[in-house]
């Protein structure tokens, strides 16, 4: 009463009720939700809308012209598309630790007790669900366009094309999150692994090319020459080109986790 301290015993901050740690895969997920909300805001995402409207733009033209090569539908879909899809995954992925820094202290002290695997892992989760959606709606898009005419897609090739997506947009995410945890000029980094990886080593150095993710893509999406549009390698083909690019996205995930683990957030 009338201002006059308390009787009791003085507080202390040790009789609060702190919430338990998350656990990893709890924290990753809580940044999962977090940076994808951001990606799905416009405001934010519209360069990469625009970006996976190119190809489909490309693929209305290509269905116009008086092609006799079936060849020239898989190289569209790889050189174009997929590069499309690589320059998305890029955008987003090389800036994930710079910009989880400047978007404030909240999630850094929500997830700093598993922040070293939570951070990657989360934002990989985002980045690559961003990704996918945005290439299954490019897909559909350049599919409609080429409906009808003598290169409309089999359900086969469409399966393939979706596979190519979503393994796809896995192994780029990873790998460009590596590049932007391993270097601070991470964009530039990251161009010149599409120039001279994914775009030179892929086709002329047999050794490196396991390194490139345009490799296994180009195993899922290739076409054969002729009027008749058909898949150039085969069924059994499928499974080490997904495996391949599984491990180039986890390769990256550990590189990034690696990376957080010799330098902290936070510390």
């Amino acid at each position: 009463m009338n201002g006059s301290p308390s009787s009791g015993p003085p507080w202390s901050y040790r009789d609060a009720v702190w919430p338990a740690p998350l656990s990893n895969l709890a924290a990753s997920f809580a940044h999962f939700g977090l940076h994808l909300r951001h990606l799905l805001n416009p405001r934010r995402s519209w360069p990469y809308y625009l970006l996976a409207l190119l190809p489909v733009l490309g693929s209305a033209g290509l269905a116009r012209l008086a092609i006799d090569d079936a060849s020239r539908i898989g190289t569209f879909f790889q050189e174009f598309a997929m590069r499309a899809l690589a320059l998305c995954a890029l955008g987003l992925g090389v800036g994930v630790f710079r910009e989880d820094a400047d978007s404030g202290a909240l999630p850094m002290l929500l997830l700093r007790p598993r922040a070293v695997v939570a951070l990657p892992l989360g934002r990989w989760l985002a980045v690559t669900l961003f990704c996918t959606l945005l290439g299954g709606a490019m897909v559909l898009g350049i599919d409609a366009t080429l409906f009808g005419t003598p290169f409309s897609v089999s359900s086969g090739y469409f399966v393939r094309q979706v596979a190519a997506v979503v393994f796809g947009a896995m192994a780029y995410a990873g790998v460009f999150m590596a590049i932007g945890a391993w270097f601070k000029s991470g964009t530039g980094f990251g161009l010149g692994f599409l120039l001279i990886v994914d775009l030179i080593m892929a086709t002329q150095v047999e050794s490196l090319a396991r390194l490139s993710p345009a490799h296994y893509l180009a195993a899922l999406v290739q076409t054969l020459p002729g009027k008749e549009l058909a898949a150039a390698q085969t069924a059994d083909q499928i499974p080490g080109a997904l495996l391949g690019l599984l491990g180039l996205a986890a390769l990256g995930c550990v590189a990034s986790v690696l990376r957080l683990r010799m330098d902290p957030p936070g510390a």
